[in-house]
C-alpha cells in the first residue's frame, strides 16, 4: 500500500470524524439544554394544574351558595330587609377566590413569556402587574388568543363581576395548556365535609366575639342549606335575617323539614340576634 496514499485518507478520515463529532457534541448539548429547561417548566406546570383544580373546585361550591342568596334576594328583601346582600357576597367572591384564580393564571403566564413578578406561583398581583403580563404575551396565534383571555379575567376582576367567571378561568387555563377538572361529585363531598369540620374546629378555639359570630353564622348557613359560603364580615348581620327569613327545606341542606316550616330553628335565630348584640355593644 502506498504510504501516500495512505496519509491523505487519513486526513480526509480525520476531516469527516471531526464533523461528525462535532455534529453529535451539538445535538447532545441541545438535548441537555432542553432537559434541563423543562424540567422546571414541567414542575411549574404541576403545581399550576394541582392548584388550578383545588381553586376551581371550591369556587364552584361557592356558587352554589351563592346562587342560592341570589335565588331568594328579592323575597327576603321584602321580608328582612337584606337588600344587597346578593351583590356584597358576589363582590367578595371575586375580591377573594376569583382574584386568587387570575393571579394563578397570571403568574403561569409570566413564566411563558419570562416576566419577573418577584413573588412565588399564585402570590398576590396588582392590577399594574397583570397589565405588564398581558404586554408581554405575543399577539399572534395562541399569545394573541391568550393575551384575550387574560383581558377578559381582569376586566372581571375590576368589575368584581363573578358571573361566568368559571368560563372565563377555563378559557384562559386551556390557552396555557392547562386542563380545568371537570366537577366531581365524590371530591365535591370530600371538600365539603372538611370545610365544615375546619368552621367547627376554629369555632371551638375563637376567642374573639365578632369572629366567633362570623364563623357560627358561616357553619350554620352550611349546615341548613348544604351550601359553602364565603362572606366578610360585615354582611353577617344581613346573613342572620336571611337564615331567618327561609322556609322550608329551601336550600336543601341537612336540617330542613319541608312545608312552611323555618329552614332554621326559632332558638338558633334567637340565640345568634342575641350574641349579635352583645357583639354590636
Amino acid at each position: 500500500i502506498n504510504a501516500e496514499w495512505l496519509r491523505e485518507f487519513a486526513v480526509l478520515l480525520r476531516k469527516r470524524l471531526r464533523v461528525r463529532f462535532n455534529e453529535l457534541a451539538r445535538s447532545v448539548f441541545t438535548a441537555a439544554a432542553a432537559a434541563s429547561g423543562s424540567a422546571p417548566s414541567r414542575k411549574v406546570f404541576a403545581e399550576a394544574q394541582g392548584k388550578l383544580d383545588a381553586l376551581l373546585g371550591n369556587l364552584r361550591l361557592y356558587q352554589k351558595g351563592l346562587a342560592l342568596v341570589v335565588q331568594t334576594a328579592l323575597c327576603a328583601t321584602t321580608e328582612a330587609g337584606v337588600a344587597g346582600l346578593d351583590a356584597a357576597l358576589g363582590r367578595h367572591l371575586a375580591k377573594t377566590l376569583c382574584t386568587d384564580l387570575a393571579d394563578l393564571l397570571f403568574h403561569v403566564s409570566a413564566f411563558e413569556a419570562s416576566v419577573d413578578v418577584g413573588c412565588d406561583l399564585g402570590a398576590p398581583l396588582g392590577p399594574d402587574t397583570r397589565a405588564r403580563i398581558v404586554d408581554a404575551l405575543g399577539n399572534e396565534g395562541d399569545g394573541r388568543a391568550l393575551r384575550a383571555a387574560l383581558a377578559r379575567l381582569d376586566e372581571a376582576l375590576a368589575q368584581r363581576n363573578v358571573d361566568g367567571f368559571e368560563g372565563k378561568v377555563a378559557a384562559a387555563a386551556l390557552a396555557l395548556g392547562l386542563k380545568p377538572a371537570k366537577a366531581d361529585r365524590k371530591r365535591e363531598r370530600q371538600v365539603l365535609f372538611n370545610h365544615k369540620s375546619a368552621l367547627f374546629e376554629q369555632l371551638q378555639v375563637e376567642r374573639a366575639a365578632a369572629l366567633g359570630l362570623h364563623l357560627a353564622v358561616t357553619l350554620l348557613f352550611q349546615h341548613y342549606t348544604g351550601a359553602m359560603l364565603s362572606a366578610p364580615g360585615r354582611c353577617v348581620p344581613q346573613l342572620i335575617a336571611w337564615l331567618a327569613a327561609q322556609r322550608g327545606g329551601g336550600g336543601g341542606g341537612e336540617g330542613g323539614e319541608g312545608g312552611e316550616e323555618r329552614l332554621v330553628p326559632e332558638e338558633v335565630i334567637d340565640q345568634l340576634v342575641r350574641f349579635q348584640g352583645t357583639v354590636i355593644k
